[in-house]
């Protein structure tokens, strides 16, 4: 509406999502809290502190920042600024695993001195994460989950085959801009696309800093924990199948030219 300021329309935003995005929301605030719990367990002198200790530390605070900010993105109608903010998940999070306990990967990560381009490469990276992990067909799997993180770039980099998706409202024959929150169909699709995928990333962030830095004890505990979550997810992941059909829309767009599938 005209007269309405931004802030009523985000409180009214509010009102419509947050029936719709409970259950995702509370997925994210769960691993939120399981990962600063996480980072408290791993607490030990300076002295004890190795390197990749310290970046993976360092990082997952990073991450859960991002999380919480997905979290208001979510609650107010902002989907394609979620996806922003997860990308950034996804680079946090395969970088946590990717280091793990390896001070001399650590070490690079630190000295790294390039502003112009990303500390790793991320397809690269990711297959790398999935084979340590000894994933069952973690080559295949990988290439899945960058599939993801391209998704999540076009909202980031404002791509014209998503962008023109968002932004406009047709009414008869007249177009508007749609300034602020956005509460439509799509806009649900998306916010739950953006949790879902943080979701999987803070997962595999903090089962890799867990094996990596805990006691075994505390490890165990955090893992029985971690996978419940995951189930909880897996149930979401169901749900949202079952809502909307995910087929992937641009599938002859990508290069490397690839089969068509389904997005993870």
């Amino acid at each position: 509406e005209m007269n309405e300021s931004l802030e009523e329309a985000e409180k009214k935003a509010a009102q419509i999502l947050l029936p719709q995005l409970k259950d995702h929301v509370e997925l994210i605030q769960g691993f939120m809290n399981l990962i600063g719990e996480t980072g408290w367990s791993g607490m030990r002198p300076i002295d004890e502190c190795t390197q990749s200790f310290k970046v993976t530390s360092q990082l997952l605070v990073r991450l859960v920042n991002d999380l919480r900010c997905i979290g208001l993105l979510t609650e107010y109608g902002y989907p394609l600024q979620a996806w922003t903010i997860t990308s950034s998940v996804y680079e946090v999070g395969v970088t946590v695993a990717h280091i793990g306990r390896d001070d001399e990967r650590a070490q690079k990560w630190i000295d790294y001195d390039k502003p112009d381009q990303p500390f790793l490469n991320m397809r690269a990276a990711t297959k790398e994460v999935f084979r340590e992990f000894g994933m069952p067909d973690a080559e295949d799997q990988a290439e899945s989950d960058y599939r993801v993180y391209q998704w999540l770039c076009m909202g980031k980099h404002a791509n014209p085959l998503l962008q023109k998706e968002f932004g406009l409202i047709q009414q008869g024959q007249d177009v508007k801009l749609q300034n602020g929150p956005d509460t439509s169909e799509m806009a649900v699709s998306s916010l739950w696309y953006a949790m879902d995928h943080a979701a999987r990333y803070a997962y595999i962030a903090l089962a890799k800093f867990a094996k990596s830095h805990l006691t075994i004890e505390q490890h165990n505990s955090i893992a029985k924990r971690a996978n419940a979550l995951s189930v909880k997810r897996e149930q979401l992941r169901i749900v949202a199948r079952q809502r909307w059909f995910d087929q992937d829309p641009f599938h002859e767009k990508w290069r490397p030219k690839q089969k068509a599938h389904r997005s993870p």
